[in-house]
């Protein structure tokens, strides 16, 4: 039964009556992930649990809900569930959260205050689960915004994804503001995660402080963070900060931020920096990720010790490379790099990397992504340049990828067969050249001119996956190949020992 996927369990469950009665099967069975989205697996779960409930409940940690707008019935087994003596979740998911707990309720009634004074039949039920550690929510609205307020769980962490779905409620007082919105969390919490997180410099508060958080990884409504002082006060002894950004924004970074943005940006890193200056920032940051352009704009004055960016250096954004480095001095970095062109003698990256600055990376994890227009262009001298520009660096760690997927034609057509052939044809010298390189030895160059390195991995990479754009309006055929897929899902068991029921969507819980 360990081996065995739910239904396999399900089905033993249901012909042996030893099995059905196991602590351990039940502990199978419930250890996946329970998603309770429709009326008639909420009644069948709700059945399955109350009919060995000391064993089942004990096993019970978890659980998803979903959709929402649920029925009486299926309302009066939610509450049954969660009111019930031996729940004892630690982890709770409200996908379209606003549905679910307003399931019952007409129409939404907003109060003055901004909050709801609905009567959710299920609101209450939700808020009062005491033993929760871990809560991930999203499609946020009014009773969203009143569930928090009467939560009485003292959680580990929280994943609020505010998003479009939630945009109708964005003028909520503090709606997108997780400072002021989780208050009721400030001495417990130590992990905060979401998206759409707002705060508006109107309504930056220092009062509140969470001094667990150790971790934020989220996205926000704005075009940059929206105030670090704010965010350095609140979470004083934060170590890990993760910025997530769209798709838009990274692509944007592929080509400079404009006009317009790049006036923004350039007032938002100033005000940043004058503000650390002046109130201070954090001490103890140890790991920060995120698009180039958004660690830009943060404008940090503190040393940070790991520095992930995401995105593409380009010719248009090297500028803002030189500046984080500056800032933020890390001894540890991982960046993408646009163009072999980039370790040109005199280039902007060869002068950042020969800066005294610089002597703090000891560790360096590199992707060089070959522009289209370099197919033509000497790939000797290239490596060699990047060996020249790396070779200054205190490095006891480096890993490069060398990226060669725009560089290639015919070869994404070929078969296995012919993409081993010794007659393969190249669709440029760099290709060729970079197809046919020992990777071996030019790692041992590195070895053998960087006395402090104790690793260096060279990989090469054909994949031209998010950077297609960069071939222009046409390209050179069609790169993309939608794979083929056989997951599709296995019908799910329903209810135990009930009389069988069959879910509605037909994947059972």
């Amino acid at each position: 039964m360990t081996v065995s996927k739910r239904p396999a369990i399900s089905a033993i469950m249901r012909t042996c009556r030893t099995m059905y009665h196991t602590p351990q099967s039940c502990r199978l069975l419930l250890q996946a992930e329970i998603i309770l989205q429709s009326d008639s697996r909420i009644i069948a779960f709700s059945r399955f649990m109350l009919a060995d409930s000391a064993t089942r409940f004990n096993a019970l940690r978890a659980l998803t809900f979903a959709r929402g707008d649920f029925s009486n019935e299926a309302m009066n087994a939610i509450r049954e569930l969660l009111c019930h003596p031996y729940l004892n979740i630690v982890t709770l998911v409200l996908h379209d959260a606003e549905r679910v707990l307003g399931s019952g309720i007409p129409s939404l009634i907003r109060a003055d205050d901004g909050l709801a004074d609905t009567g959710a039949p299920l609101l209450d039920c939700f808020a009062r689960l005491a033993t929760l550690k871990h809560l991930v929510i999203d499609g946020l609205g009014v009773c969203a915004a009143a569930f928090f307020d009467r939560l009485s769980s003292k959680l580990v962490s929280v994943s609020v994804e505010y998003g479009s779905a939630s945009s109708r409620w964005s003028g909520l007082s503090h709606f997108g503001n997780p400072i002021v919105r989780l208050v009721n969390l400030a001495d417990t919490l130590e992990t905060l995660r979401g998206s759409g997180f707002s705060l508006p410099p109107a309504v930056i508060m220092h009062d509140v402080v969470y001094p667990r958080v150790r971790r934020i990884e989220a996205s926000f409504a704005d075009h940059w963070l929206p105030s670090v002082v704010a965010y350095a006060r609140a979470y004083p002894n934060l170590k890990h900060l993760v910025l997530t950004t769209s798709d838009t924004v990274r692509r944007s970074a592929m080509y400079g931020v404009g006009v317009f943005l790049e006036i923004d940006l350039e007032n938002k890193r100033r005000t940043n920096r004058e503000d650390q200056v002046k109130y201070g920032s954090w001490e103890g940051l140890r790991f920060v990720a995120g698009d180039l352009v958004h660690v830009y704009a943060l404008g940090l004055v503190c040393k940070v010790s790991a520095l992930h960016l995401e995105g593409d250096v380009s010719k248009n954004t090297v500028r803002y490379l030189d500046a984080v480095l500056s800032d933020t001095r890390p001894q540890l970095l991982s960046v993408t790099i646009v163009g072999g062109f980039m370790f040109d003698e005199g280039s902007v990256l060869s002068q950042r990397l020969a800066k005294p600055a610089m002597k703090r990376m000891h560790s360096l994890t590199m992707e060089l992504f070959f522009a289209p227009c370099e197919g033509d262009s000497n790939m000797a001298e290239i490596t060699s340049n990047i060996l020249l520009r790396l070779a200054d660096l205190p490095l006891r760690r480096l890993k490069l990828t060398l990226n060669y997927g725009l560089l290639t034609d015919s070869y994404y057509s070929l078969s296995p067969e012919a993409q081993s052939s010794a007659s393969r044809n190249y669709y440029c010298p760099a290709e060729k050249y970079l197809a046919e390189l020992d990777l071996d030895a030019y790692a041992r160059r590195f070895g053998e001119t960087i006395s402090t390195l104790e690793s260096v991995v060279v990989l090469r990479k054909e994949d031209p996956s998010g950077r297609l754009h960069m071939l222009g309006p046409c390209g050179r055929g069609n790169r993309e190949q939608s794979p083929g897929s056989d997951t599709a899902d296995d019908p799910q068991l329903a209810e135990l020992g009930f009389g069988g029921m069959q879910d509605d969507d037909a994947t059972g819980w």
